[in-house]
């Protein structure tokens, strides 16, 4: 059962929706021009908690995540069959943020892709990759797909990853905009770990 939102309206639920029970798939993108769900430009928490078996969550330039550092705790808690996370786009300063996927016992799809993208600062991305890798990545003993497209990543951050999560099989680095070149050496050695796209 799958469920696609337009989040440029604000939905208000019942506190139990049997047909909301039923979903376990839910996509609700959000772009710049539309409007937030919640005063902190997320999908209501609330909503998503009436969705206990998810297993496909979709927030992808939904999450302002560095105002509201404690989103995911109800999620995880309430909707602890998520399979594939995708937060593409989403803005986490802090990676703090992301603790609670320790909760989501099943989560073996990350996607991250082009995560806290800062257009107009000096840096590509505010993303702390580091602390991921040391803090974050350990805690998710079921991944095996992690997306890091369109991020910038240092090289010794992604070997860090790689030696924290004996799980991982495949790391899509697409359009890497790491500082340091990713060369055909560095892909061999990467492969010998994991499946790199």
């Amino acid at each position: 059962c799958n469920y696609i939102l337009p989040t440029n309206h604000p939905i208000y639920l019942p506190s139990r929706s049997p047909k909301l029970e039923k979903l376990t798939k839910f996509y609700a993108m959000r772009y710049d021009d539309m409007m937030p769900m919640e005063i902190f430009g997320n999908v209501s928490r609330t909503f998503l908690t009436l969705m206990p078996n998810l297993q496909v969550l979709d927030l992808s330039f939904n999450c302002d995540l560095e105002l509201d550092p404690y989103f995911f705790r109800p999620v995880a808690a309430m909707c602890p069959l998520i399979k594939d996370l995708r937060l593409c786009g989403a803005n986490i300063y802090d990676v703090k943020t992301l603790k609670p996927l320790q909760n989501m016992f099943f989560l073996e799809k990350l996607n991250l892709e082009n995560v806290s993208c800062n257009y107009n600062g000096p840096y590509w991305c505010m993303f702390d990759f580091e602390e991921f890798a040391r803090d974050i990545v350990p805690r998710l003993k079921a991944l095996t797909h992690l997306h890091l497209a369109s991020t910038d990543i240092e090289e010794q951050n992604i070997f860090l990853i790689i030696q924290k999560c004996s799980t991982l099989t495949y790391m899509d680095l697409t359009s890497y905009h790491g500082s340091d070149p990713v060369t055909g050496y560095f892909i061999e050695l990467l492969s010998s770990h994991s499946k790199v796209n």
